[in-house]
Formats: C-alpha cells, structure tokens, sequence
C-alpha cells in the first residue's frame, strides 16, 4: 500500500526494499529499508507472526526523527534465524508493510543484495 495526498504533502510507503538477503553464520546481519512518510511512521520488525523486541542479539535502529532508513540488526547469526521477516510502517495516514527473506549460511558466498550487507551497528 501506497498512500498519498497531493495538497498537504502526507504521505506513507517503502521507498526502497529488497525481498532477499544473504548471511554467513557468525556475521552482523543488518537488514534495512527506506521508507517515507509524514509524519515520520512507526515501525515493527517481526519473525513470522511474533514481533521483534529489541535485546539479546536484535537492535532496531533508525535514522533519527523521519525514521526515513529502518534497520534490524542480528548479531551472530546463526540458521534458526534463517526466516521470512517482515517489517510494519503506520502513521495516522494508514499503513503499509513489506516482506523479505533472511537466509543464512555457513559457505562463503558472493552474494549481496542491494542494502542488505555486513555491518556493525554501534
């Protein structure tokens, strides 16, 4: 769901999302989408149905007041968190969410989709 309204410039929806992301066991898995809305959204992660709450090895950062780059960082992944995730936006304009996959594996591996990559959340 997009929602938007020309006149006094509200709006909510991803703006940039991948749908796949790749991790060796042991790395930092940071998986963030960009997203636009005014005002700024809310966000939740979750794991299947139950939501992500943040400690132990979950992080959830944004970038500050507009909340305009979401991210979920899991430290030392391992392959129970290899999962479909999905992330939940809403401000008082509605709502809109978008799922990915996270697979985790033990090979080295070439890939790296879009904004999915190792990081080191601070």
């Amino acid at each position: 769901m997009f929602s938007a309204q020309v006149e006094g410039v509200h709006f909510l929806g991803f703006l940039f999302t991948h749908l796949l992301a790749y991790f060796l066991t042991e790395q930092t898995a940071c998986c963030y989408m960009f997203v636009e809305g005014n005002p700024a959204p809310t966000f939740k992660f979750y794991k299947g149905t139950q939501e992500i709450i943040e400690g132990g090895r979950y992080k959830l950062i944004s970038d500050g007041d507009n909340n305009n780059m979401i991210m979920m960082a899991i430290a030392k992944v391992k392959s129970s968190d290899e999962s479909e995730y999905r992330v939940y936006i809403e401000n008082e304009h509605g709502s809109d969410e978008a799922n990915f996959m996270l697979f985790v594996s033990g090979l080295y591996t070439h890939h790296r989709i879009g904004n999915f990559a190792k990081c080191n959340p601070a």
